[in-house]
Order: structure tokens, then sequence, then C-alpha cells
């Protein structure tokens, strides 16, 4: 679970199922690929540096490509597992952002600023490792089984 303050208020992000971090991460690959291109090619230049602007044309590019159903699935998937902290006057505690049977957000100040903050800090929680996973290929080695 990760804490964020954004525009002052405090967001709670909570842990994906198994099942959306694998589907979430399926429909995200396009975009990843995208972003491992541009880092590691056509996003540097001559002698190495980020070329920032490259990169994020590059992944702009990759989202624009989504289906709409694949962009939604990821938003609610992520808005579903976030909480905002009641504010002076509404009660104590914290409050879901989303419905997602009726697909509604719950506070009409949240924008699109808000929720790309909130949707990359569920990303980095829940599949930060999956990124870092194919570096990680073939350096396991099995703990069963008698030693050699």
């Amino acid at each position: 679970m990760a804490e964020l303050t954004i525009n002052g208020i405090n967001y709670r992000t909570g842990k994906l199922s198994l099942f959306a971090q694998f589907h979430v991460a399926r429909r995200l690959l396009p975009v990843i690929g995208a972003a491992e291109s541009a880092i590691t090619g056509a996003g540097r230049t001559e002698d190495g540096v980020i070329n920032e602007g490259a990169v994020m044309l590059q992944l702009a590019n990759a989202v624009a490509q989504l289906s709409d159903a694949d962009c939604n699935f990821v938003i609610d998937a992520c808005a579903a597992v976030t909480q905002r902290e009641a504010q002076a006057g509404q009660g104590v505690g914290w409050a879901q952002v989303y419905a997602p049977t009726a697909r509604r957000f719950m506070f009409d100040d949240m924008d699109l600023q808000v929720l790309l903050q909130i949707i990359i800090a569920v990303l980095r929680e829940n599949i930060g490792g999956f990124l870092a996973a194919p570096a990680q290929v073939g350096q396991s080695q099995s703990t069963t089984g008698a030693p050699s």
C-alpha cells in the first residue's frame, strides 16, 4: 500500500488482485515495450543521454494506440483500489474514490492530473516488479532438491 498527497489531499492505494495485476500488465505491454525501446534506443542522443521529449512522444503514441476498453480496464482497476482521506467535517477515515459497479468517481474535485498520479502510484506498487522481471529471467536457481 502506498500513500501519496495530491493537491493537499491524502490518497492511499491498495493491492490489485493477482488476476488484475496480470491483466493490467498484459494491457500495458505495448506501452512498456515502447518505453524500453525509447530508453534503450531512439530516445537516446548520440552521446547516450536520454532524450525525455523523444521518450514521452513514444509513450504518448503507445498509449494513444491502446483501445478504449484497455484504457478503461486499467483506470477501473487502479481507481477501484484507491481511497481518499476524509476531510474535516466529512467524517473520519478513508473513502473509496471510485464506485466500480457504477463506473463513477466519488469526488467532483478530482481531475485528469489527479487520476494519472493515482494510476502511476498503483502501477508502481502492483506491477513495478514485473517491469524489472525480464532482466532477471534465467538468473534464479531452483532451491528444491539435493545440493550439487
